[in-house]
């Protein structure tokens, strides 16, 4: 059995086959079928011992655009499947796309607005600040005065991204049906959840959401600032937000770092972070939800959380787990629980958090993800 070859995804099936082949699949590119996307061409494929440097795979995949780059990404966090040097190569995988004209972010803007950019703003800068693989960035400032941001998706990316991965999860449906690593680590599954987290990226309407939901959950924090979008300048292609002054803290000079309190907002950023993980989940709901579970089949470990909390610390470990018991249990023993993971996370917790918050989380009703 070969792939059915899609004329639309010829370009994409030698891509993917020039990569095999570079890499030392030779054998899957004939055995998929893809070597007819080659047309007879010459293929760079690796010869024996041959085997190109870490580096090489990033480069490559940055030149095949947006939806590689961020496969990639995807990629480095999965030691089970890359050795060592793939992963790190691939971690430093750039985002960076030469951007694209002001006259489409004109009309992607006004499209999507329903104004023109001089009645919406009074300065809105036509060269970006940044440019990514699936938009880019440009400075502006509201009628009001407001200084504001303006992310723009690059136009009809989302039509390539799904191409791409149409063509993507074919192959992932050959890996898994003839070989032994495709039934291992089922690619189709792998290429669908990738799918999806890539269209969510692309609606910036959730990302405005993220944003004021962030800002509402970290709002005791004063030295954390979490910029505002901007609700009547934000659609699914345009997301307009704060604009924050700032620097980054490797562009100060050391005597300038000795002005900064480090060890106040390193605090904070502790904080804030076991406050994220201990109250609410990581993902997109617009409320508090607690990480317990009464679901079977998590058999009592914490929902989206539990691997994160064994790379965190000890403290993490031992609160998320003591707070996910399951809920059959009893009140009377969850309170037993909740009490002695306490007692052994204030151990190892640098800082106390409030009892009377831990409690609070420890008491709420189970719910699932």
């Amino acid at each position: 059995m070969v792939i059915s070859l899609k004329p639309e995804h010829l370009k994409r099936y030698k891509d993917i086959a020039v990569l095999f082949m570079k890499y030392g699949r030779s054998d899957l590119v004939k055995s998929s079928g893809l070597s007819l996307a080659l047309g007879g061409e010459d293929s760079p494929e690796a010869a024996a011992g041959d085997v190109p440097e870490a580096s090489e795979l990033a480069a490559d995949l940055e030149g095949l655009g947006p939806t590689f780059i961020k496969l990639g990404q995807l990629l480095s966090t999965r030691a089970d499947i890359l050795p060592p040097p793939y992963l790190e190569a691939l971690s430093r995988l750039q985002d960076n796309v030469g951007p694209f004209s002001f006259a489409d972010v004109e009309r992607i803007v006004e499209d999507d607005l329903g104004v023109r950019l001089s009645k919406a703003f009074n300065r809105f800068d036509s060269v970006p600040m940044a440019s990514a693989s699936l938009g880019q960035v440009h400075r502006a400032e509201l009628r009001d005065g407001r200084e504001v941001v303006v992310k723009i998706q690059r136009p009809d990316i989302r039509e390539q991204i799904a191409k791409d991965t149409e063509a993507l999860a074919e192959l992932a449906t050959f890996l898994d049906t003839h070989t032994e690593m495709g039934k291992k680590y089922d690619f189709a599954l792998m290429l669908s959840e990738f799918r999806k987290s890539l269209l969510h990226e692309l609606d910036y309407r959730d990302e405005a959401g993220h944003l004021t939901q962030f800002a509402e959950n970290l709002r005791d924090f004063d030295l954390i600032l979490i910029p505002r979008p901007v609700a009547d300048f934000t659609s699914s292609r345009v997301l307009t937000m704060d604009y924050i002054h700032g620097k980054k803290i490797t562009a100060l000079h050391p005597i300038r770092r000795l002005e900064i309190n480090g060890t106040r907002l390193a605090e904070q950023f502790f904080r804030a972070y076991l406050q994220q993980i201990l109250l609410w989940t990581a993902s997109s709901t617009p409320t508090r939800t607690p990480v317990t579970s009464s679901s079977p089949r998590t058999s009592g470990s914490p929902f989206l959380i539990s691997g994160w909390s064994r790379a965190l610390c000890p403290a993490f470990r031992i609160i998320c787990c003591g707070s996910c018991s399951p809920s059959a249990t009893g009140a009377a023993r969850r309170r037993r629980t909740s009490r002695s993971a306490w007692a052994r996370a204030k151990k190892v917790l640098p800082r106390k958090i409030s009892p009377a918050t831990w409690r609070t989380s420890s008491r709420a009703t189970p719910t699932r993800a």
